[in-house]
């Protein structure tokens, strides 16, 4: 059962997509990556090169059988390597365009050509079978399309498995990094293969975008459609939302749930909390809609305001209660009018926190109940994923809204209704938000009024609108545990064990990669792997800087760092504060273990220390309390050991322990202070998440020897249950995307064992 139950958390995609004439695979010659992801077959002989041209081919939900059919008899034939997305729900996001990733959309399946002759011979080949290239496809952002083909697309970039993802000139020379952004892009010494001969002729000067309608911000942005603010000539500010022809959900187009969004809207024009039509159009196939523009924020937006704090703020109990009962009301009317919302989420609810009100946005899901065939929308459905249980299936239509309503309650105040992921009977998510409610004084009608909706959605609303109006907003609701969790650790070292005879705990070891001199060491995530694995045991990363030249080459990417910054260069405004800190703590590691403290080697690793406490750190204008930009360019402060307050902790505790400088003293003890408030964030994961806090104040403690904190630090602990989720007999940590548990040191059990083992030794307890 043990076995059972690790290996349905691992991350690998099961299969359920396969060409329809592969009857045995035994007989193929077949390769997967590490995810299983991709299933590849391997028809050529021919060496593969490092970078060269790549074919990708499109294909939409309704076509993508055929298109993969045609595919494989084309490379067995011709002999040449191909790849494609083999699990069905992956290629149903994949096509829907239902994720953010611009990156990889549309790219159904890569043809690896051996040469550029063999590329332009097979380009030219699939353009030429018989009824493939007018097929439907999605176009890929990244790629050229091939003549006017619907579904071939093409691009320049990496062709072999490579921890190093550089475009090299033929003398080896570093060019740029692939995969790095959107546009096609060729190195200077390729020429474009299929030159165009003449420009369009399309006359584009009267289209309605950029010249009726002007986007000035992008608000929502998907490969299936975005969502921009627009003006026009007028300075008049709406809404347009696009859908892009070729993508479908299941058996319906986006242009079609676009234009349900279109038919709603019209028909609830008299609403004044439902955006009001203004147009529509087609453009180049795509499909427009314009929409009245609302003030307001999403519900996620909304959490996210410093504001927003029971323990100091008396009135923010009152404000959640307005808006809240608005929310009730404005459903309950509709409820009245038969309209059932369908997909109600924490991303299409707005809040005027002016007015204390709420506005529904995207209704391409609502439907007019006693109008509409349920049963034939069924396969088509769409409801946003963490804010419905399993139970939903057997709930009559109105019902449905109100057990999404509990969970858009819950997200109000955090993020507990995303571990629905994972844990599709609610039980995980109502325990956390318990949790949470209990320790950021949030008052117990909120979390009862979220819990009778979830558990009772036949409950009636007005009755929880007067419950809400009538009921004492001073009330918390009371959770004690004070003691450390022995019950609970001990649970996950069991569960730990159990993996590693199971052979489940994928090996962590640094001797799966090897630090090379064309590593790039500020852009690359390498450095980012060993200062977990220094994390995890020192002694694995002892030997990986005993070449003189590699530690070189590391004090001088710190120089280089430190110019880019100060130049304020475009890339580096992009680079991630978790390579910066990787980077620093390396170079730190090497001084120590090679005695370097009196170099000019250190010298500059203090300068950069203090260029960053520069530029990167943020001051809150409310609670002057201190925080870190994940990115130059970002407005998110993180507060994790990977890219945040607690890895600058820990580096800055490092220039105390083992150099003795105390000048970072008074950063030190704002950072722990700021640190002791992130009691229950939202993951628990020792790389991302609150491990990682927990063990920067624990480090913090024992360089400090201050212990005002230690009450805090047993309130987190006993937070680490709530998030991890127990099935026959183990207990497994989830990770950061809600959707996986783990037993793995960065995300997982290990990592959460450490923690505690070391609470319980520091603090004797």
């Amino acid at each position: 059962m043990c076995n059972y139950l690790l290996n349905s958390y691992k991350k690998i995609y099961s299969t359920s997509v396969l060409p329809d004439k592969v009857k045995d695979i035994s007989h193929y010659h077949i390769s997967r990556n590490a995810n299983h992801y991709f299933l590849q077959f391997d028809f050529s002989n021919k060496k593969s090169y490092r970078q060269g041209f790549k074919i990708h081919i499109s294909a939409t939900m309704k076509n993508y059988q055929e298109i993969l059919n045609s595919v494989f008899e084309f490379c067995k034939n011709h002999k040449v390597d191909f790849k494609y997305i083999s699990n069905m729900k992956e290629l149903y996001l994949n096509l829907s365009g239902t994720t953010n990733n611009l990156w990889s959309t549309g790219k159904f399946i890569t043809i690896y050509p051996s040469n550029y002759s063999d590329f332009l011979n097979l380009v030219k080949d699939l353009y030429a079978l018989p009824n493939f290239k007018d097929k439907e496809g999605i176009c890929i952002l990244t790629d050229k399309k091939y003549r006017d083909s619907n579904n071939i697309f093409y691009r320049y970039g990496m062709l072999s498995k490579n921890d190093n993802k550089g475009i090299y000139d033929k003398n080896g020379q570093k060019l740029y990094d692939d995969y790095k952004t959107l546009e096609y892009k060729l190195p200077y010494f390729v020429k474009e293969p299929f030159p165009k001969k003449e420009a369009s002729n399309k006359n584009k000067s009267n289209n309605l975008i950029f010249n009726n309608y002007i986007p000035i911000k992008a608000l929502h942005s998907k490969a299936a459609g975005s969502v921009f603010l627009v003006e026009t000539n007028k300075r008049e500010k709406y809404v347009l939302k696009s859908a892009i022809n070729g993508y479908y959900d299941t058996t319906q187009s986006k242009i079609e749930i676009l234009k349900n969004e279109e038919i709603n809207i019209k028909r609830m024009h008299h609403l004044s909390f439902v955006p009001n039509y203004v147009d529509s159009f087609y453009e180049e196939g795509n499909y427009f809609l314009v929409e009245e523009y609302i003030k307001g924020i999403t519900v996620d937006d909304f959490r996210a305001l410093t504001s927003n704090d029971f323990t100091s703020n008396k009135d923010t109990a009152s404000k959640f209660s307005k808006i809240i009962i608005d929310l009730l009301s404005k459903v309950d009317k509709l409820h009245n009018s038969n309209v059932f919302l369908g997909d109600i989420s924490s991303q299409n609810i707005l809040v005027n926190t002016d007015k204390n009100e709420v506005y529904f946005i995207d209704l391409d899901q609502t439907i007019f109940l006693g109008e509409v065939d349920l049963h034939k929308r069924e396969n088509n459905f769409y409801r946003t994923e963490g804010f419905y249980d399993n139970k939903i299936q057997y709930l009559t239509p109105l019902k449905q809204d109100i057990e999404q309503l509990g969970y858009l309650l819950i997200s109000f105040f955090c993020r507990a209704n995303m571990f629905l992921k994972i844990d599709n009977s609610g039980q995980t998510s109502i325990k956390f938000f318990e949790k949470f409610a209990n320790l950021n004084k949030i008052p117990k009608v909120f979390v009862v009024a979220a819990e009778q909706l979830i558990k009772n959605p036949d409950i009636d609303l007005q009755k929880m609108i007067n419950y809400l109006k009538t009921s004492n907003l001073d009330s918390d609701l009371v959770i004690s545990t004070d003691s450390f969790p022995d019950n609970f650790l001990n649970r996950l070292i069991k569960t730990d064990e159990c993996a590693k005879i199971d052979n489940v705990l994928i090996s962590e070891s640094s001797d799966s990669f090897v630090l090379t001199y064309t590593d790039d060491f500020i852009y690359s995530d390498k450095l980012s792997k060993l200062r977990l694995y220094y994390l995890k045991d020192e002694s694995l990363i002892q030997n990986v800087f005993k070449d003189f030249k590699m530690r070189t080459k590391l004090f001088d990417k710190v120089n280089t760092l430190i110019k880019e910054i100060e130049k304020q260069k475009k890339d580096i405004k992009q680079l991630s504060l978790e390579n910066i800190i990787s980077l620093i703590f390396c170079c730190l590691v090497i001084i120590k273990d090679y005695k370097l403290h009196d170099s000019d080697f250190f010298n500059r690793i203090v300068e950069c220390t203090d260029l960053i406490l520069s530029k990167y750190c943020v001051r809150n204008k409310n609670s002057k309390l201190l925080g870190f930009k994940v990115k130059l360019i970002s407005k998110y402060l993180s507060p994790y050991l990977s890219d945040g307050t607690a890895g600058i902790l820990e580096l800055l505790i490092y220039f105390k322990k083992y150099f003795g400088i105390n000048k970072y003293d008074e950063y030190t003890f704002e950072m722990a202070k700021n640190l002791s408030k992130a009691i229950m964030p939202k993951n628990a994961s020792l790389y991302r998440g609150l491990g990682g806090i927990v063990n920067a104040l624990l480090d913090y403690r024992m360089a400090f020897d201050d212990s005002r904190y230690d009450n805090t630090i047993i309130k987190m602990i006993n937070c680490f249950k709530y998030y991890s989720i127990n099935s026959h007999g183990t207990t497994l940590m989830i990770d950061q995307s809600f959707g996986t548990a783990t037993t793995n040191f960065k995300d997982g059990n290990q990592g959460i064992i450490y923690v505690l083992q070391k609470a319980k030794h520091i603090l004797g307890k």
